[in-house]
């Protein structure tokens, strides 16, 4: 009959246009906010990927916790939000379709269908039922599960924990003996090099890839490599201090910035430390003018963890060793990309940092012989040769 036709055709519009319009509506706030949560949470994933030896070295894994833990719980209070909008909307969309076979069951009965329409007006109710159950679920696909929080958790529980230990002996004074990368043989590939950096010296690392520069670095950050010889920091093998955290200060070529902004990169290595200080690290590091540019401390670093060109991102991180006053300085690659001038000028402020100090010395990984202007110690690991520069 006509009645039921236009109950049918109002039906029609609400599950293939209202129920859409409605479910996106309800859910469009909480589910937008969970997926750039995250998004985050994925970045964060990704940047501690690249970045973990930084992590570990500034002792910083304590405020990337921190951090995860705060965008997760923003994430379940989302997906509640989300599930509760859900739960109403679904019991608004149940009611609708129960009264709307009422209405076509009562309008069969009261034009004196006989009980063969009275079924079929049933199934097609029941028929359109699944349809706006299935349109009611558009807004419940925008929730993602937490696998991203279980990938840096997992991440951060690789990263060793380094506590200071009262017996080591504080002295930062690099030692390296016969040092040579192993092969595949297990024999070295170069003659070993032996130097020794005291405090106040800048030891420069110069080589072709493969020579054994980084080897060399991750070593003296306390991971073991495949190398012969011995490489001690205060006469202690490093992999064996417990106080590398509260030692080391690392800037790797590749550099890591965590999601967030310049502020929150610089707090992992002086989480106390206040603008000045911040500012006066970013002008060490001569990157200081690209900051103010960008929107100054509160500049944002984006969910892939750029927003900085790769110098500048490297200067950043430059940046995040000097503010930390950490006694040793491993740098790999400082002025990697830069013109001669800001190559200069960072070299002046490696110089300045050590000078200011005492106790401190840095060790630098290089391929470009102007470094060797400030350089006490020069290191060819190509020839296992070691000079005073």
């Amino acid at each position: 009959g006509p009645y039921q036709a236009i109950i049918v055709a109002l039906t029609f519009g609400f599950v293939f246009w209202g129920a859409p319009y409605l479910a996106n509506a309800v859910s469009a706030t909480s589910g937008f906010r969970v997926v750039q949560q995250m998004a985050h949470l994925r970045a964060l994933s990704a940047s501690l990927e690249r970045g973990r030896d930084e992590v570990a070295t500034l002792g910083a894994a304590p405020t990337v916790l921190a951090m995860l833990d705060s965008v997760a719980a923003e994430i379940e209070e989302s997906e509640i939000a989300a599930a509760r909008s859900g739960a109403l909307f679904a019991a608004v969309i149940g009611g609708v379709w129960v009264a709307v076979i009422m209405i076509v069951i009562l309008s069969a009965h009261l034009q004196g269908a006989d009980p063969a329409t009275l079924v079929a007006s049933v199934l097609a109710s029941l028929a359109l039922g699944e349809q706006v159950q299935a349109r009611s679920e558009v807004g419940a696909r925008l929730q993602e599960r937490l696998h991203a929080r279980a990938r840096v958790a997992s991440l951060l529980s690789e990263i060793p924990r380094h506590v200071a230990s009262a017996a080591s002996n504080g002295s930062p004074v690099v030692e390296v003996g016969e040092f040579a990368v192993l092969g595949d043989s297990g024999r070295p590939l170069r003659a070993g090099v032996s130097f020794v950096a005291n405090a106040g010296e800048i030891a420069v690392l110069a080589g072709r890839s493969g020579a054994g520069k980084s080897t060399l670095l991750r070593t003296l950050l306390g991971q073991r490599t495949s190398h012969a010889g011995i490489v001690r920091i205060g006469g202690t093998a490093a992999e064996h201090r417990a106080d590398l955290a509260e030692l080391i200060a690392y800037a790797p070529q590749n550099v890591a910035l965590l999601p967030g902004t310049v502020r929150e990169n610089l707090e992992l290595g002086a989480p106390a430390a206040n603008d000045a200080r911040m500012w006066e690290a970013l002008r060490r590091a001569h990157v200081d003018n690209v900051v103010a540019h960008a929107g100054g401390l509160d500049a944002a670093i984006n969910a892939l963890g750029e927003g900085f060109s790769g110098g500048e991102a490297r200067r950043i991180g430059l940046a995040r060793a000097f503010i930390s006053g950490r006694p040793l300085l491993l740098l790999d690659e400082p002025s990697e990309g830069l013109d001669a001038a800001t190559e200069a000028n960072v070299m002046r402020s490696i110089r300045a940092y050590i000078d200011e100090a005492p106790g401190r010395l840095a060790i630098v990984v290089t391929h470009r012989p102007a470094l060797r202007t400030i350089a006490n110690v020069w290191v060819d690991l190509d020839h296992g040769a070691a000079s005073a520069a």
